[in-house]
């Protein structure tokens, strides 16, 4: 689906002069699916453009350099974005694993927390911990539907950080 944040973003990269092939590439390694970038890109060239030329003299075209910082600034967000989602990923992963070979710990925090003593039988949580965050996991390193995944991981943080500040208590 194409938000807002898209074309904007693709309305910065044509007026930094950024060759559209370059962003299509970019953006499809961030996972966005060849329709919406299309979209994105007709939406945002008509803006693009118009903002491109009244830049640049006529007949002028960009400088290499220009061409090479953007290349530069793609890449380097390209790379920050794959940390982000490596350890992100990791550690739910390490979470599921943890939970499926140490459940007493979580057994432990479970009861430990008065969030979740109000819950019969909350030692049945553990099973469905390991399937979550190996899913999460597994969908965050292949970035799929980033912005869902995303969302539903914040989410569970902030679940498990009240649960482990509550068993502090």
């Amino acid at each position: 689906m194409v938000t807002d944040t898209l074309i904007q973003y693709v309305e910065r990269q044509l007026r930094k002069a950024v060759d559209p092939q370059q962003v299509r590439q970019v953006l499809k390694a961030k996972g966005w699916t060849p329709q919406d970038i299309d979209m994105a890109l007709s939406k945002a060239g008509g803006a693009g453009e118009t903002k491109r030329k009244e830049q640049l003299e006529p007949s002028a075209k960009p400088a290499p350099e220009r061409y090479a910082a953007s290349a530069r600034q793609i890449n380097l967000d390209f790379y920050v974005l794959w940390l982000l989602r490596l350890g992100l990923s990791s550690i739910f992963l390490v979470n599921s694993l943890t939970a499926w070979l140490d459940p007493s710990g979580f057994k432990k925090l479970l009861e430990a927390s008065f969030l979740t003593q109000w819950m019969a039988g909350h030692v049945a949580l553990i099973p469905l911990i390991v399937f979550n965050d190996l899913s999460v996991g597994v969908l965050i390193l292949l970035g799929r539907w980033p912005l869902w995944v995303f969302a539903w991981a914040g989410g569970w943080l902030l679940a498990a950080a009240l649960v482990k500040l509550t068993a502090l208590l």
